[in-house]
């Protein structure tokens, strides 16, 4: 039988810096900022600007919470193995799903533009497209990075860097070029295109805006590739995202004062055509050109990132425990990767021949819903584990922490009430968690386990939250009573009479209310797993411990007979 290397954490080879942590930043979410946004200007020019603004502080106070959640607690398995803590079991599951499913969907997008673009510079109408060109566009780009990132970490980290200034050294160019040329009121488009379509329009087009700075939150994920992740996460993390706002304005205010004006600039796919134009008189491919590299990285991140996530949870058992496996010598994981693209791909062909299936739709409703949890994650650490040492505080505190909340609830309503009404995405994902769900009950309930990572980083917070619910279920019980005592002392309990007719007696009465505290343990458990979560053994099976005996918290000692007390 074959077994599996499931210590997540132990990749050697290469530790990254927090310049490295900046640059897979910027790798991850800059391609955004190259493409597809500029049909949120369907909505107005200050009405994207208005949503650019709004998603921009959501994301600041996100990163910030997230960079004093991992200097407290720096696990590498993205945000379920927190969410299990915090939301249970089920809750972590679904949370650690959506998380997957949100890169991969990104992916599979990104994928989509890069081929569009591929297609373009070799001058191809998409009418003249023969059928197998496109998906063989697709499958050379994800073989592509599979190839780059399969051999160490170290290449990777190297490529990422490469990429990452390669990225932001062109759009520092073409910001700066385009300057000279910039004008609000010949290209702008004037009164008229400043707010479009009132309020629905503003928020169909909200979530457009989010392609500016999605997959900053990530970040986390390689805490198991940084010798200090308590200190070089957070400050890589926080510099990251000021770098991604900044870039994000400077970007949109020049794009929209470029010729040949805001019309051509909503349908345009490249956004930076207009600038290099005006600034070089150059053809209109060079833009197409210098487009290659940041929509490439995004795609190099992502993959990068949801094989690690699919790897943790695998080694949690959430997944087939195959994607767990890691190369011995590279330190990668290559069946996680080949496994999470191969469903990306699939999506490739959804997206490009289902139209009415948005595949940026249905990822933000899974992003959106991630970040909703890891912000919770984030309060129910700050607020159950005030003991913690914390390299970082977060100088905004639950005031940000609320806002990432509202934002993200406010996008989610977005995607889910005010796009145009095919329900194509509320049905699919109603899907996608209705098929969790029946998996998770079915098998993989009964089949969880803790990872390495996480009796190294989180068991204690199991255990203080198992602490703590002991403490409340006794509380309760104390109080229950104390409320029945006091009835017997005021003699509000009438005499006893024949059970027949009188309803049950004091004795019936008070053991039915042993039955309260049964009540609430099941509705505990009732997200967790029917087994004891055991610690997993490299290629062994779980175990199951055996009953122990009570220990002096579970022994409950007998209360005095109501009825010698009446």
């Amino acid at each position: 039988m074959a077994t599996y290397d499931v210590e997540v954490s132990s990749a050697k080879q290469y530790k990254a810096s927090r310049f490295d942590i900046w640059a897979l930043g910027i790798t991850i979410v800059i391609g955004g900022q190259y493409f597809s946004w500029n049909v949120g200007l369907a909505a107005g020019v200050w009405s994207m600007f208005v949503s650019i603004a709004v998603t921009a502080t959501s994301y600041i106070c996100l990163a910030l919470c997230l960079a004093e959640t991992v200097s407290g607690l720096p696990f590498a398995g993205g945000a379920y193995g927190l969410s299990r803590c915090s939301l249970g079991f089920f809750g972590g599951y679904m949370v650690g799903c959506c998380e997957a499913l949100q890169y991969i969907l990104y992916t599979a997008s990104s994928v989509l533009v890069l081929g569009d673009m591929v297609l373009e510079l070799v001058d191809l109408a998409p009418d003249d497209v023969l059928w197998y060109v496109r998906p063989l566009t697709w499958v050379t780009i994800y073989a592509v990075v599979h190839g780059l990132q399969r051999r160490s970490q170290r290449r990777f980290w190297i490529c990422n860097m490469l990429l990452a200034l390669v990225s932001v050294g062109i759009v520092l160019v073409y910001v700066i070029v385009s300057l000279p040329h910039a004008s609000y009121d010949l290209y702008g488009g004037g009164e008229e295109h400043s707010f479009k379509g009132g309020m629905r329009a503003f928020m169909e087009h909200l979530p457009l805006s989010a392609w500016f700075f999605v997959g900053i939150e990530s970040l986390n994920t390689v805490a198991n590739m940084v010798d200090e992740p308590k200190r070089i996460i957070p400050a890589g993390q926080t510099a990251c995202v000021f770098t991604l706002v900044a870039s994000a304005v400077s970007v949109y205010l020049v794009a929209v004062c470029m010729p040949p004006g805001i019309d051509s600039l909503q349908a345009d796919l490249i956004v930076i055509r207009g600038g290099f134009v005006a600034a070089f008189g150059a053809g209109p491919y060079v833009a197409t050109v210098l487009s290659l590299p940041a929509t490439f990285a995004t795609i190099y991140g992502f993959i990068f990132l949801y094989s690690n996530v699919l790897a943790s949870m695998a080694a949690s058992k959430l997944l087939p425990l195959q994607f767990a496996h890691q190369h011995p010598a590279h330190k990668t994981f290559p069946t996680a990767a080949l496994g999470g693209s191969s469903v990306g791909l699939g999506l490739c062909f959804v997206g490009h021949y289902c139209p009415n299936i948005r595949l940026y739709n249905i990822c933000m409703v899974f992003g959106f819903s991630a970040n909703i949890a890891q912000v919770w994650n984030y309060m129910f650490v700050r607020t159950k584990f005030k003991h913690l040492s914390w390299s970082f505080r977060s100088p905004l505190g639950m005031f940000g922490a609320v806002v990432a909340m509202a934002v993200s609830a406010l996008q989610l309503v977005a995607l889910l009430v005010f796009q145009p009404m095919d329900g194509s995405t509320a049905f699919v994902v109603g899907g996608v968690f209705v098929v969790l769900t029946l998996a998770y009950v079915g098998y993989i309930r009964d089949t969880q386990t803790l990872s390495s990572d996480e009796h190294r980083v989180l068991f204690f917070a199991h255990i203080s939250k198992s602490n703590i619910l002991k403490q409340s279920m006794a509380k309760r019980r104390q109080s229950s009573s104390g409320s029945l005592n006091a009835i017997l002392r005021h003699g509000h309990v009438a005499e006893r009479r024949d059970s027949a007719t009188r309803g049950p007696s004091i004795v019936v009465l008070k053991k039915s209310d042993s039955f309260l505290p049964f009540l609430m343990n099941m509705a505990r458990d009732s997200g967790h797993s029917r087994k004891k979560i055991a610690p997993f053994t490299p290629g062994g099976p779980v175990v199951v411990p055996p009953p122990t005996a009570p220990t002096q918290d579970d022994l409950v000692p007998p209360e005095p007979s109501p009825t010698k007390q009446s």
